[in-house]
């Protein structure tokens, strides 16, 4: 699966919903793509929401967004331990005496290893506080030497603390490989979001009966919550339900119950029924060569008749025949998890031309907008204090030639 930047610009105006609405049909006009966009992925801003609305395109909320928005609630739980955490990290990142100690000690404790710096967090990844957290766990031992060594110069965790935050690396490590496997551009991701999350639910029912701190179960308990309140509604996306049952590695594994997998498999019976129905019927087309002789004028009065039910009695056939082919593909094996789903359908077309183009027109959509957001990195690579004089219409120019030079080789 391959990704293209079509456009950036300048935003000239407000970030408002009318003018980012303009500023997207402006560009899928100049593309010629108007009637092939059918659905848009963007974050959780109430301004791209409400623009997507006004375009009339189905919308999808990025799932690393509300990933971040679910584990920032959370993460409330155990503000106090966290807080210490980043005094001591601000504390070492301060001051290099207290660093070269805690390398020292590092190289005392194991020799022959390279020492490990602590990783400070920033406030728009919560991964970055995940990093942060299972840096300081496995730390644990220097980072207690170092700050006696250095007569306590800040305030340590206590033995219960320290206990917390192994757990919650644990219970936050799937969020975090989620997020990385939902993120990709050149995979089939979509798909991976019904059955994903319910990974995420069985792993937190099954850490829950291993923790041993109140805090942890605490963690356990609000990400639960919060995961049921962002997702509620998510398997009833017409999007996410039929790419999730469209991907060969998954089909009925994907959905938790039997009332989101009947809803996502007469969703793709419904679309196949429409593709089967012709927009338009036409006189001369719905002649049949074996069909009836008409000599006069009595039979002739049939011919309208004769003609609207062989038409009914094709696209019958036709609606019939789409949906035996869906049945035989869900009788299917599984593909490997690891495996293309693009590539199997790709090798199934011609038993399934119409459900492989199905399958692939879901399965392109993105489960998250992060390949879009990596564009304001090398945007930054562009415009710097030495490139600033650069106009905007040729910094687009220059974005563009760089982020599709991969297509043209």
């Amino acid at each position: 699966m391959r990704s293209a930047l079509l456009g950036c610009f300048e935003c000239q105006e407000r970030h408002t919903a009318d003018y980012i609405k303009q500023e997207l049909i402006n560009l899928v006009t100049d593309w010629e793509i108007n009637d092939k966009i059918f659905v848009c992925v963007t974050d959780n801003a109430s301004n791209m929401k409400a623009a997507i609305r006004l375009t009339g395109w189905e919308h999808f909320q990025c799932v690393a967004h509300t990933f971040n928005l679910i584990v920032r609630a959370s993460l409330e739980t155990i503000q106090e331990p966290i807080k210490k955490v980043k005094c001591i990290v601000e504390y070492f990142h301060r001051s290099s005496i207290a660093t070269k100690k805690l390398c020292a000690v590092q190289e005392q404790l194991k020799p022959g290893q390279k020492p490990l710096k602590l990783i400070m967090d920033v406030i728009t990844r919560w991964n970055s506080t995940l990093d942060m957290l299972e840096r300081v766990a496995n730390l644990q031992e220097p980072i207690e030497a170092a700050i006696g060594l250095l007569h306590n110069p800040v305030e340590n965790l206590s033995e219960n603390e320290w206990r917390i935050l192994p757990e919650v690396v644990e219970i936050l490590k799937p969020f975090k490989q989620l997020t990385e496997e939902f993120s990709s551009e050149n995979e089939v991701t979509i798909s991976k979001i019904s059955a994903g999350n319910s990974s995420v639910l069985r792993i937190l029912n099954n850490l829950n009966n291993t923790l041993t701190c109140d805090l942890s179960k605490q963690l356990v308990s609000k990400l639960k919550a919060e995961f049921n309140i962002r997702f509620k509604n998510s398997l009833r996306h017409q999007v996410l339900s039929k790419a999730a049952i469209l991907d060969p590695r998954f089909k009925r594994q994907a959905f938790a119950d039997d009332s989101c997998y009947e809803y996502a498999k007469n969703s793709v019976k419904e679309e196949l029924e429409r593709m089967a129905k012709p927009s338009f019927v036409n006189e001369s087309e719905s002649e049949d060569t074996d069909s009836p002789m008409f000599d006069d004028q009595e039979d002739s009065i049939w011919l309208g008749c004769y003609r609207r039910t062989t038409t009914m009695s094709t696209t019958a056939s036709k609606t019939s025949a789409s949906i035996i082919t869906f049945s035989q593909y869900m009788e299917e094996k599984l593909l490997f998890r690891k495996e293309n789903p693009l590539k199997w359908w790709h090798a199934r077309t011609p038993l399934y031309p119409k459900l492989s183009n199905l399958a692939q027109k879901y399965l392109c959509v993105m489960a998250t907008s992060v390949p879009s957001e990596r564009k304001f990195s090398e945007w930054g690579q562009i415009l710097s204090d030495k490139r600033a004089s650069l106009k905007p219409k040729r910094v687009e120019k220059i974005l563009f030639l760089r982020m599709n030079q991969r297509l043209l080789v």
